[in-house]
């Protein structure tokens, strides 16, 4: 597929040339057709350029790990893990197939700095969007809102760590492994917060009230990513408002 469209890139460059040639030996140059098409070719030529070098540019200042990374990542959650190959992450990085593996020893290596990535980058951003928000109820209704807005950004894609779980399943035990030390990574910080909250004196049982905002969390999460709508979060955040007088 990928020789096809390389070998049609080729060919239209040629028909371009052979038109190009042909109104520069022709007499008639003078028609204002002859000096539109060329001028048309060469700001074509241009932009092609422009764009070209904007993009090596751009791919030399990124390191090739963090591309590989990168386009992996973004193949794994959109088309699955399964679904896809070394091939395609090798041509949609741009990269020589010795590149990868200077850095990864495998698929299911990529497949690890993958979750690391999303990990990362889960908790990095729940942190700056409630880094102006001091007060625990607060910020787990900020959760809510948090787990609503990555599910509007991804198109209700859903969940990173449960689209990997449930496609591969108990297959990968170091993936599942990860998943469930993720899951109770985010139940830990729900805790932590409820805890804060409860020392105030308004709650009776700590470990009940943190097991039904992760769960709510988490359904709505699934609810929306197969109805592709948000009303799933705005029906938990009342129930948890209900669940932190």
């Amino acid at each position: 597929m990928k020789d096809t469209k390389y070998a049609s890139i080729l060919f239209k460059k040629i028909i371009c040339n052979e038109w190009y040639n042909y109104f520069i030996s022709s007499k008639s140059l003078n028609h204002e057709f002859s000096k539109v098409f060329i001028c048309f070719f060469k700001i074509d030529r241009l932009i092609y350029f422009l764009f070209r070098f904007v993009k090596i540019f751009t791919m030399k200042k990124e390191k090739v790990r963090e591309r590989i990374i990168r386009v992996a990542s973004d193949l794994f959650y959109k088309q699955g893990y399964n679904s896809t190959g070394i091939n395609q992450i090798i041509a949609e990085a741009d990269i020589a197939i010795g590149s990868l593996y200077n850095h990864f020893s495998s698929k299911n290596d990529l497949l690890q700095a993958y979750l690391i990535k999303e990990e990362l980058s889960w908790f990095e951003g729940y942190e700056n969007s409630t880094s102006n928000i001091s007060e625990p109820r607060e910020k787990l209704l900020a959760l809510i809102d948090y787990r609503k807005k990555l599910q509007q950004t991804s198109k209700f894609a859903g969940c990173h760590f449960i689209k990997i779980v449930s496609e591969i399943g108990e297959g990968n035990p170091s993936v599942s492994g990860f998943v469930r030390q993720h899951k109770e990574k985010q139940k830990d910080l729900i805790k932590t917060l409820v805890t804060e909250y409860g020392a105030q004196g308004k709650l009776s049982d700590i470990d009940f009230v943190t097991e039904n905002i992760f769960l709510l969390i988490e359904g709505a999460v699934v609810t929306s990513t197969i109805s592709k709508q948000n009303d799933s979060f705005d029906q938990v955040k009342k129930i948890v408002q209900g669940l932190l007088p």
